[in-house]
């Protein structure tokens, strides 16, 4: 019986990892969760039929990130990742203003940028990008198209797990620990205003695929918030985020945005239990979207459909130039109207769309388009 007790013991000084409970164990997270409930006024509905996903981890933390330009060795994989070749990068570079480095790489018509730009110490932008020619630019729709178009995209020749697989190998060379988060069709349009096409759909002639980066066993989630921040942000600074575009020629376009040094890392020592997440939402989802009660009224709807647990990038309101990686509960979903006839025509169709965000530490409400 002492050797059997000796044993436990042993086993909890050097192995904690082995009977700690899962994040989802700690707090008391269901599988799925099904509710429905109205605004305070009565107007709206809120209906989630949602599953609720939770990585599997025994640890969260809060962890210091650091926004910084691309390094020579980063480049160096975003242009083997285009070329899927054993290239090497020139890493001749000319530097502009003292702060913005501008790399040029040609080969089989490749034109390689990587640009940052500093103010008071504190970056703004942090981009690379790799692309074939400047003759035409495009526009991505990342998943707001995919629940309305089935096949591949138009003129393209491959089908999206074609061009999935070529856009996970190249990433793979490029951001090794990065994952794949969110994809959308893409439209290419002429620079010189020549096209003639009349047809939205015409346009949309490939995908853009988005991988964003895993840490500590969590994935840092593509939401579209961030993007349509508009400049709220005290300091907007991009995500980290690396998109790949693939048309009927192979890859098109990658992009390479927030390069960023991961600093120090603080234990989360109690997350609040899940029922206290919940608690909130339901008090904040019907006041985060009045706009939405105010201008359909008594038809108006929310839909939420997956709850996912991941990291947040947080600005630091006394050290704009300084973010921290926050644990949060993100509520996904669209706004919808109900129809006379009972059924529900969806609004802003993105499965990506965050209709709130909760921290997963104190409860507080984070805006994405505002950064904190």
């Amino acid at each position: 019986m002492k050797r059997i007790f000796a044993l436990l013991l042993v086993l909890t000084l050097f192995c904690p990892s082995a009977l700690a409970e899962t994040i989802r164990q700690q707090v008391n997270t269901p599988e799925s969760l099904q509710d429905t409930f109205t605004s305070n006024t009565g107007r709206m509905t809120i209906d989630i039929k949602a599953d609720v996903i939770v990585p599997d981890i025994s640890t969260l933390y809060e962890i210091d990130v650091t926004p910084r330009l691309f390094n020579d060795e980063e480049l160096s994989r975003l242009v083997k990742g285009f070329q899927q070749t054993d290239s090497q990068l020139d890493a001749d570079y000319q530097v502009l203003f003292g702060i913005s480095r501008l790399y040029e790489y040609k080969n089989a018509h490749i034109h390689l940028i990587a640009s940052g730009m500093e103010d008071n110490g504190t970056w703004s932008d942090v981009t690379a990008k790799c692309v074939v020619s400047d003759e035409t630019y495009l526009t991505g729709y990342m998943s707001v198209l995919q629940r309305m178009h089935e096949g591949p995209a138009a003129h393209c020749r491959y089908t999206l797990e074609e061009a999935k697989a070529i856009a996970d190998q190249a990433a793979a060379i490029v951001a090794p620990n990065y994952a794949f988060s969110a994809w959308g069709l893409m439209g290419l349009y002429p620079r010189d205003g020549s096209d003639t096409r009349t047809k939205d759909y015409d346009y949309l002639e490939g995908y853009q695929f988005c991988y964003t980066p895993v840490l500590e066993g969590i994935q840092i989630l593509y939401t579209p918030n961030e993007d349509q921040s508009g400049g709220l942000t005290l300091q907007p600074v991009r995500q980290a985020r690396l998109y790949i575009s693939i048309t009927d020629t192979g890859i098109y376009e990658i992009r390479w945005y927030g390069a960023q040094d991961i600093g120090e890392k603080t234990l989360v020592a109690s997350p609040l239990p899940f029922e206290k997440i919940y608690e909130v939402a339901k008090m904040i989802l019907p006041l985060a979207h009045m706009e939405h009660e105010k201008i359909y009224e008594d038809a108006a709807a929310l839909v939420v459909d997956r709850i996912q647990l991941n990291y947040c990038r947080v600005q630091r309101r006394d050290k704009p130039g300084q973010f921290v990686l926050t644990p949060v509960w993100d509520f996904f979903g669209c706004r919808a109207i109900e129809n006379k006839d009972g059924t529900v025509r969806l609004c802003d169709i993105n499965p990506n769309n965050s209709l709130l965000t909760v921290n997963a530490i104190d409860g507080t409400v984070i805006d994405r388009n505002y950064g904190y």
